[in-house]
């Protein structure tokens, strides 16, 4: 794994691990001597350098606050890339991470297999063993950088400084099958005020000189003026109706009102109580009025006579007799009569 990892750090150039270097005996006689490593390229400058810049972005982008993965991994003084891992079942716990001089990997997990904790994670039990164990090498020795090559750019997205291939750097992103999808502007257009609209004018257009023979303009109309028409008035949609004649009360008192439109409004009904459910007689026959002239007390709420009297009428009017008080045994009058006296 570190030496997959390797390629990111030295331009792309894969290097075979070996465990030994140099063998020497007691006496210093070397005894075995690593040939040098010749490389083998298996990525472009460029690519290596765009794989590496993505790793630097998993330690170095977010802080632990904002879920930064790998922030335990970072050496003060030091540039650094690297990624976590975490198998199925969390079997596996990896780091594995780049500095411009060396390239290291660690696992965690049982030499007999099985599940770890839960509360395991790759960027809290193998990271800080790398960072322990990377900057215990690089200790002492000069600080260097990673040099990118020609042709790299930087571009801001999701306020991330992000390197691209300089051919690339201004081309739609890509989505997952192939297409290209239209990027966002990074800075919003500018958004203008609308001009207020202008007054329209209308220029009038000159006088054509008429080409038409000269006629007698004393009593002639003019050809193109429109004799102006009076105004329609607005007639009602129903025809006035004739003023009411005044009309005579019975009590000889005259009225005129205004015409209306409004429908007639007829007289009110007589206020006349409701009539209950006759009570059952009495074992006591029923006294009949007695037969004579009778004077009868009018119904409380009921309208007036209106009716003229008939001059014709030479009958004299009786004269009333005073009421007395009604029979309480008498169950047939409403409590409004009163009977006439008894003889």
């Amino acid at each position: 794994m570190a030496a997959a990892y390797a390629p990111f750090a030295n331009g792309g150039l894969y290097y075979a691990p070996s465990a030994v270097r140099r063998m020497e005996d007691p006496q210093g006689k070397v005894l075995y001597k690593r040939p040098d490593p010749v490389g083998k390229r298996v990525w472009d400058k460029r690519v290596a350098w765009l794989g590496l810049d993505m790793i630097r972005g998993v330690v170095n982008d977010l802080s632990a606050y904002q879920g930064g993965l790998a922030t335990r991994a970072r050496i003060d003084g030091w540039q650094v890339g690297g990624k976590t891992g975490t198998t199925n079942d969390v079997k596996d716990l990896w780091f594995a991470g780049v500095t411009p001089l060396t390239s290291g990997a660690v696992w965690v997990g049982k030499q007999e297999g099985g599940t770890l904790p839960s509360w395991a994670y790759s960027g809290e039990v193998p990271t800080p063993v790398w960072q322990a164990a990377t900057a215990g090498a690089l200790a002492g020795r000069e600080t260097a950088t990673f040099i990118p090559p020609g042709g790299i750019v930087y571009r801001t997205y999701y306020r991330l400084n992000m390197a691209f291939l300089t051919e690339n750097a201004d081309q739609d992103p890509v989505r997952h099958d192939g297409s290209r999808r239209a990027s966002e502007p990074a800075t919003p257009p500018a958004v203008t005020a609308p001009e207020p609209p202008q007054p329209a004018t209308t220029t009038p257009a000159a006088p054509q000189p008429s080409t038409a023979p000269q006629t007698d303009q004393t009593n002639a109309a003019p050809a193109n003026i429109t004799p102006p028409s009076a105004p329609i008035p607005n007639v009602p949609a129903t025809a006035p109706t004739e003023p009411a004649a005044p009309t005579t009360t019975p009590w000889g008192d005259t009225t005129s009102e205004p015409p209306t439109n409004e429908p007639p409004v007829s007289d009110p009904l007589p206020d006349v109580p409701p009539t209950t459910t006759e009570p059952v007689p009495s074992d006591s026959a029923p006294t009949e009025p007695p037969s004579g002239d009778a004077t009868w007390a009018p119904i409380p709420g009921a309208a007036p006579d209106t009716t003229a009297p008939d001059p014709t009428d030479s009958a004299t009017p009786t004269e009333p007799t005073t009421p007395t008080p009604q029979d309480s045994t008498n169950p047939w009058l409403p409590p409004e009569l009163t009977l006439p006296p008894r003889p």
